[in-house]
């Protein structure tokens, strides 16, 4: 699926926000929907080749270049962060923040020292 995105968002500049996909005109969205408990074994290796494939000439991710701007963290997936698919080289962190990781972490610092708030794709400590 294709969603739109743009205007009023790409007129923020990318390192004010921690979402710095600020130079595109639509996102693209891989998804799978099935019903059946059995079937997501199957279903979910269909989207993950899927997206690899369409990927392939960057490692499986869209890393920020002249095509693609990375990847936007309100659609988050884990698989970015595996190595078993994300073979790009790049960080999951910098697929979905760019530069402004090394901000995203000193806020973390500063606000979660205990890292309470945590998970696969969490902002890490600096």
């Amino acid at each position: 699926m294709l969603v739109e995105y743009g205007g009023q968002a790409n007129a923020v500049a990318p390192h004010e926000t921690a979402t710095a996909q600020r130079d595109v005109v639509m996102k693209a969205v891989y998804q799978a929907v099935w019903s059946e408990e059995q079937d997501d074994a199957a279903n979910l290796a269909w989207v993950r080749e899927f997206y690899r494939d369409v990927y392939a000439e960057t490692g499986g991710v869209p890393v920020p270049g002249e095509v693609n701007d990375g990847f936007y963290i309100n659609y988050a997936d884990a698989d970015l962060a595996d190595p078993a698919w994300n073979t790009s080289g790049v960080s999951a962190q910098r697929l979905y923040y760019k530069d402004n990781y090394p901000r995203l972490q000193r806020i973390k610092a500063k606000w979660d020292p205990h890292t309470v708030f945590r998970h696969a794709l969490a902002i890490q400590p600096g």
